[in-house]
Formats: structure tokens, sequence, C-alpha cells
């Protein structure tokens, strides 16, 4: 693979200084902007700002008495003051513990006590009950913002750091020289989907695995524009902040509550996001068609069925889609003549879907979208196809907080459909059957992964790290999948989600709930039905598409109204079991209609929206109950 010229040189795992000395070795050549706030007249920051606001955060914090080792939780949310101070503590050898601003007082309290925190970095004074009890052990409280608090703010730590280097120029230099590849830089506590989330311990050598290695495929550039508006506390969206730090692209930061105007503001190059979000963006798309008159509504859908039978074949004369079962054919020769064919007759229709259809959705990124980075979840067939079609260069990719977090993305020179790429230069995949075998070439099993990447361990949790992570390596991901010819993963599904039913059949509940979400009148689904006799599901209804077909009323008048429940009841029918040609067990009867979605405020999603699965079923216990 031919490497990009913008790569920095390789340099050997080992060497002194860490995350930190790398970044601000390669920003500080730097001198045009690179960090952007998010307000209007905020003033950019760059490369040689960072460097000695780094330096002086870092000299501040030796200042407070942190040192190797010492864990300082971070409670802040995407902004420049997150970077800095995350930068400033593992120059000099501190473990920052990341969370949210919007963590609950349970979870926080659990994760600054667990981790055993020095002091905390906290965004406003409001954050300050939510700590409970774990405050009292704390031995200093930096809040961001001035305000009504007896605690310091993060400006007067940096200038007592400023005051501390004109004593002793040194004294950073010589904290990062105690920094080598094997010493922890991060406690990233893990969402989860079941009980207290876990402490992911990631060294500085995992880290930079990342920041060496990624770049390498993305065919980056100086000067992009890249939006940061994933939770920055989780490693997808650190590890890429960083690497756009580490090739001096501009780092805007946005949010999910602004990102309409933000894409609008920014005109991002390079976007990075969970698939929840580019599903969102292209229903949102398709509600404006199925707004439309009749007519003009039924020539656009033909236009997209047009656009995706050119692209199909487009794909399958480049083998560039992978089939379930792994395979990659190329067209045969014998059927060549009438695939060209076919691709000509249907290019001017694709053309004009390009005019009237594309074009809209990638206005919807800013119009400037030349890189999207799927990543934190798993990528429906139907999205992935959408963006494709739509000319967008979509680069799906997988992997764990516990591995840095990439393992694997799909390569912008081979843009396979249906995989999650081959994995990064180091990285190992092997895929285990049920009795911890190797698994058949292009069988299913259970992934595991090996590479620099891959986590210390769970803190405080030799159990819990013994059950993923073995002598040799070999870290148990939890997710089933199989290898393609070609070497690219496939992801099928999550071993400790599959139901068993009571005739013994298992059941993976993502391609089948896959299968139910291309429901034009289905928002979410989830399946239940563990150690019974049959599958049924929780469905969130698209009101919207409901309120335009006619149905009016409320939610909670719409999941009551008779003549919508058979709505549903025929959808099921048709996409689940013997009606989409599965097996018979694979049908989906019974089914319960919400009114909300679910949410992280909720506690039912996580902060990379996978459900909640445990959480949602004691959530809806007596309504599963009852539909069995």
């Amino acid at each position: 693979m031919r490497r990009n010229e913008n790569a920095p040189p390789e340099q050997p795992l080992g060497s002194h200084g860490g995350v930190a000395a790398h970044l601000l070795r390669r920003v500080s050549g730097h001198h045009g902007p690179l960090l952007f706030p998010r307000g209007a007249n905020a003033t950019p920051l760059t490369g040689p700002t960072i460097v000695s606001r780094v330096e002086a955060l870092a000299a501040g914090f030796l200042g407070l008495g942190v040192g190797v080792g010492d864990r300082v939780a971070l409670i802040l949310d995407n902004r420049p003051e997150w970077l800095l101070a995350d930068l400033a503590l593992l120059a000099i050898g501190g473990v920052d513990v990341p969370r949210a601003e919007d963590t609950s007082a349970e979870d926080l309290a659990f994760v600054v006590e667990h981790a055993g925190c020095k002091g905390a970095v906290l965004a406003h004074a409001g954050l300050l009950p939510r700590l409970g009890t774990a405050a009292t052990h704390l031995e200093f409280i930096i809040v961001l913002a001035d305000g009504p608090s007896a605690h310091t703010t993060l400006a007067a730590v940096e200038a007592r750091g400023q005051s501390v280097l004109a004593e002793d120029p040194h004294c950073v230099e010589r904290a990062t020289h105690c920094v080598q590849d094997n010493t922890l830089a991060t406690l990233i506590y893990t969402s989860g989907t079941t009980g207290n989330p876990k402490g992911v311990m990631l060294s500085h050598g995992n880290l930079l695995h990342n920041i060496r290695s990624v770049p390498a495929v993305l065919a980056l550039r100086p000067g992009q524009r890249y939006l940061s508006f994933l939770p920055v506390w989780h490693s997808f969206e650190r590890m890429l902040d960083y690497v756009v730090l580490d090739y001096g692209l501009e780092l805007h930061y946005g949010s999910t509550a602004s990102l309409r105007e933000d894409f609008q503001r920014v005109r991002p190059q390079l976007i990075a996001a969970v698939p929840r979000l580019f599903e969102a963006m292209l229903d949102q798309m398709l509600g404006r068609i199925g707004r439309l008159s009749p007519v003009k509504r039924r020539v656009l859908h033909w236009l997209l069925d047009v656009s995706t039978f050119h692209c199909g074949i487009r794909g399958s004369l480049r083998g560039l889609r992978a089939h379930a079962d792994g395979t990659t054919p190329r067209t045969s020769l014998w059927c060549l003549p009438f695939a060209l064919a076919g691709l000509a007759a249907s290019f001017p229709f694709h053309v004009l879907a390009d005019r009237f259809i594309h074009r809209a959705l990638r206005a919807a990124f800013g119009g400037c979208a030349e890189l999207l980075i799927s990543g934190g979840g798993a990528l429906s067939a139907r999205v992935d196809e959408a963006l494709l079609r739509a000319g967008l260069v979509l680069l799906n990719g997988y992997g764990l907080t516990e591995t840095s977090p990439v393992l694997s993305v799909r390569r912008p020179e081979r843009l396979l459909q249906g995989t999650a790429g081959p994995p990064l230069p180091g990285t190992e995949f092997r895929i285990l059957t049920t009795l911890g075998t190797r698994a058949a070439s292009g069988a299913q099993g259970l992934i595991t992964a090996r590479g620099p990447q891959v986590m210390q361990g769970y803190w405080r949790n030799p159990k819990g790290t013994r059950a993923v992570l073995a002598e040799d390596g070999w870290f148990s991901t939890g997710d089933l999948g199989r290898l393609t010819p070609c070497g690219c993963l496939m992801i099928t599904g999550r071993a400790k989600d599959t139901l068993v039913l009571t005739g013994g059949e298992n059941v993976e509940p993502e391609p089948l709930e896959a299968r139910i979400l291309a429901s034009p009148w289905i928002a979410d689904v989830m399946l239940v039905g563990h150690a019974q006799k049959q599958l049924a599901a929780l469905l969130l209804p698209d009101f919207e598409a409901l309120r335009r077909a006619g149905h009016a009323g409320t939610p909670e008048d719409l999941v009551r109204n008779p003549t919508v429940r058979e709505l549903f009841a025929a959808e099921l029918r048709a996409r689940t079991g013997r009606g989409a040609g599965l097996p018979a067990f694979q049908t989906v009867g019974a089914f319960h209609l919400l009114t909300r979605p679910f949410s992280t405020g909720a506690g039912t999603l996580t902060a990379t929206q996978k459900k909640r699965r445990g959480v949602i079923e004691e959530r809806f216990q007596s309504e599963i109950e009852a539909l069995f």
C-alpha cells in the first residue's frame, strides 16, 4: 500500500514522550490556525499557541502535585480546553479519566471513585453535586468557567504553570522524558450495555499505534476541515481529533444539538459519525421526498431505484460487493455484455437522480464532504448503499474502546460494501467457533483480535480482564463475523446478544432488525424472545410517515389505532420469517408499539447510540411479558 506523503516519519515503539510529545512536535511547525472554538468571535489557536498553552497547563498540573500514574477526571464536552487539558496531563505522565458533562450523577460518582481520581476538571460548578461523596476524596477541583465557585479555574492553573516554568523551564521536559509507550495514558469507562461501566486501560503505545496507522489509509491532506461533534471522551472521536491535529487539519468544534447549522457553518471535508446519524440524514431526505405530490414522489423513487441498479452493476463489475457468505464475486464473462448494456442504459437516469436527490444529501453534510467515516456501531446495508450511491466516499470501520479503538477500516481505493475493511497494519483477526477453535475460511464465528492497540486490561477488574484478554494477547471482541477471501472483516452480530429460542434455534438480532428497519413505517426496533418459543419486537413507529399517510393523532392515539397496528403486523409478516424467505423460527409475530424513542437520557442507549438491551428489557419488562 502506498504511503501517504504527509505521513509522519516512522518512529519505533519504545520512544520517550508518548502521545503529547508526539503531537506537540507535529503541531509546533504549523503556524496557521488549527483549533477552532464554536463561538463566532472566538480566536482560533495556532500550532505554537497550542504548544505553549499545553506546556503551561502541564506545569500547572505539576504544581498541583500531579505525577506519573495520578488519575484526573476530565468532565468536559468537545472544546479546545478539553484537548489542551488532556495533552497537558499526558505530557507529564498523568492519567485522564474523561466523561461527558451530561453523565448521570450515579455514573459520574462511580467513575471518579472507582478510578481513585486525585483531582477533577469540570466544565462548570453545576457539576459538583453530581460527584457526590467522591468529591471529598479529591485533592483539587478545577472549574473551566468563571462563576460562583470557590474552586480554581483552568485559566488560573495555566497562569500558575507559567510562573512554575519561569522558575524551572525544564520541569515539563523532565516529566515527559519519563513517559514510555507502556505508561498508562487514560482510563475510558465504557458506557456498557449491562452493569457498571468498566475502566479501559489504554497506554501511550496503544493510542500511538492508531495515531500512526489510521492516517495511512485515509489519504488526508493538511488544511482540510474536520468537524468534531461526537462525544470527545469516547475513543472514536478522541482518536480522530488526535489524527486531525497530527496532520495539520483544521479542527472545528460542533455539537449534536446544532449539527445542521454546524455542517453549513464549517462545510467540513472530513466527517466522522456513528451509523445512526447517517441513517437519520438519509431518512430526512427521504422524508422530504415523501411530502411531495404523488406523481413527483413516484418519479423520484423510480429514479432512486434505477440509480441503485446502476451502482449495483458498477459495484459487481469492480468486485466491490461482499455477499452474506463473505464472497466477493465479479461479473462473469458471459454476463459482461448484458452488464455493460445495463450500465449504459441506466447512466442518464443515475445522473438525473444525482441532480435531484443525491446532491441534496451531499448538501446536508455542508456540500464539501470528501470523506465520511462510520464507526461505533453496525452500518446497515441500506445506508451504506445510499451514501456510496450519492458519490460520498464512505469508510466503514470497526473497533472498540478496548482497542484504542480502530482495528480495521475500509480503504478509499477499495470500498467493499458490506465490510469494515482489512485490519490495520500490525493487527490480526482470528475467527473462532463456539468450541474455541479456528473457524473454517469464510465461516462465521467469534471475532478475536491482536495488535499493539489492544488495551492493558480493565482497571481494578482482573476477572473482567481475564474474561476477554488472553495471555498471548488475543482479545475477544464479543462480536460475530467472518473474513472475506481478500481479508476484509464482515460483522454479523453480537455473540452476547444472541437470542436462543426454546426450540434451540439461535437468532442474531441485528441482521433481522436491519430487515425490519427497511420499512418506511418503522423508525427503530429491538427484538426480544430469549428462552421463548418465538420472537417478538418492540417497535417505534415513524409517526411523521404515518401522519403523511393520513393517520392523524398523537403517538398515544396512533399506537392504539387498529388500522395502524394491522399495518405494522403486515410489515413484520413481509419482512421476517417465510414471508421474507427466511426460516420459520425467524418470524416476528407479537409486537409492542413505543411512543418515544430510546435515548441516552433515558439510559436505554449508550453514548455511541448502541441499545442497552438489558436495560430496555428491564424497563419494558411488563410489556415484553405480555407479548408472550
